[in-house]
């Protein structure tokens, strides 16, 4: 079996999008921007041994010597291919496809007929795989736009006739048409086509909120700009969760995992891989028996590869299948390969993150050696703890100031598997990690 190069791009989102339609309002937030960047590390759980794995910023080398003794087993390259000063805002592929003789020169190991696997599909992929000699297996890059579409997982509930289903507009007028519906008398969700993970999406629940967006589109409009966004009506949730899976290139509909998700403000916290309960009570539920309908639907469409559905159990125990379909990899994935690491010691984790401020002095190394110190680092032969899965993200904002700052405070995020048997035992150990962030003079956001 040919070996896979991995490359990932976790802000796909921002490179379907088209140019010519209006927006919601937004801070910019660059410190978030170039911690999405860098989430490309989060990647190495789903490779094999020496399969490759390529990231923006070179992979820190105390946190890859870590995983290679609890066993992971992979190649990485050792430079940046971005800069702060070479940066362009291309996406990974377009940098490498631009830069290809010299990204060749740093590779460890010869790529050709490699199989190339990204974490998405986006411009230059196909491309970057014919100049290397990769194989690429992936489909076409308009189906995989299309499809990723909020606009088309509205069309498809519609079509399967699932419940909960919003509406898509096309004018700022029905938004306010839409927010006078006693349908959405709890307040309605307006989402871009493309957002991802609390950025594109806003809930609006009061008229002066409503007015005040429509206002903000019209504007929009009058600049000739188009609207299309979704509305969905304000559900109270109970649960929610996703559902990982993969279609063939010949059809075949394959399940990986389930993953119950922690959110908050509509933003990603973790996940953890769902119970064999849980599991049965959604065949039960004949939750499966629509995602079987929706992979057909996609393949009917042109789309085949990985999958993940998010979805959500109500307060009055209604099941809404398709919150949003990503035709992608997922955080979810990762979780479950995680899970399929530690299966060989009967242990499950769970991925989270944790947002945080330090100053200049703060090392990976110092990080990791406090936590090991309070015997929180898992290896093999302890049934709890956590592994560390990230450090670009953490440090990458201070690593791109050209001049750091003694009293600057550096926004970065931590991801971590957190390893217990209990969900109180996981609690513990972030409690734990708490209290020595807070003696390394660590601040924690969330």
């Amino acid at each position: 079996m040919n070996k896979t190069i991995l490359i990932g791009e976790f802000n796909s989102e921002k490179y379907w999008q088209e140019e010519g339609y209006a927006k919601l309002p937004e801070i910019p937030d660059k410190n978030s921007y170039n911690i999405i960047r860098s989430m490309d590390e989060l990647l190495f759980p789903l490779a094999k041994s020496k399969d490759l794995l390529i990231t923006r910023y070179k992979f820190n080398s105390f946190l890859k010597d870590y995983l290679e003794k609890i066993g992971f087993d992979f190649l990485c390259t050792n430079k940046n291919i971005e800069t702060v000063e070479t940066s362009k805002d291309n996406s990974i592929f377009k940098t490498i496809y631009d830069n290809l003789n010299l990204f060749s020169a740093s590779l460890p190991c010869d790529v050709t007929n490699m199989e190339l696997s990204p974490y998405s599909i986006i411009g230059y992929c196909k491309e970057l795989a014919h100049s290397l000699n990769l194989q690429f297996n992936g489909c076409d890059y308009k189906t995989v736009k299309e499809v990723n579409s909020k606009v088309y997982s509205q069309k498809l509930s519609e079509a399967l006739n699932l419940k909960y289903f919003g509406e898509v507009i096309t004018s700022h007028e029905e938004l306010k048409l839409l927010a006078s519906n006693p349908r959405f008398n709890s307040g309605l969700l307006i989402k871009d086509p493309y957002g991802v993970s609390g950025k594109g999406n806003m809930l609006l629940n009061s008229n002066a909120l409503v007015n005040r967006i429509s206002k903000y589109l019209k504007s929009q409009e009058d600049k000739g700009l188009k609207t299309l966004f979704v509305v969905e009506p304000f559900l109270q949730k109970e649960i929610d969760f996703s559902c990982g899976f993969n279609i063939s290139k010949g059809g075949k509909f394959t399940i990986i995992s389930v993953q119950k998700m922690v959110n908050f403000n509509f933003s990603y916290l973790g996940s953890i891989t769902a119970d064999k309960d849980f599991i049965d009570y959604l065949y039960k539920e004949n939750y499966f028996s629509t995602i079987e309908n929706i992979a057909n639907k996609l393949y009917d469409d042109g789309y085949f590869g990985d999958v993940c559905i998010d979805s959500m159990i109500l307060v009055n125990g209604d099941i809404v299948p398709i919150i949003e379909i990503n035709c992608r990899k997922s955080m979810g994935f990762i979780n479950y390969y995680l899970d399929e690491y530690l299966k060989k010691y009967d242990l499950k984790g769970s991925l989270c993150s944790l947002n945080l401020g330090y100053k200049k002095d703060l090392t990976f190394e110092k990080l990791f050696e406090a936590l090991d110190n309070e015997d929180l680092i898992f290896y093999p032969s302890s049934p709890t703890g956590l592994i560390p899965v990230s450090s670009n993200t953490l440090f990458i904002n201070r690593d791109l100031d050209i001049l750091p700052k003694e009293e600057k405070i550096y926004k970065g995020r931590f991801y971590m598997c957190i390893i217990s048997s209990s969900t109180q035992g996981r609690e513990e150990v972030l409690n734990e990690v708490r209290k020595i962030l807070a003696d390394l003079f660590v601040e924690v956001y969330n």
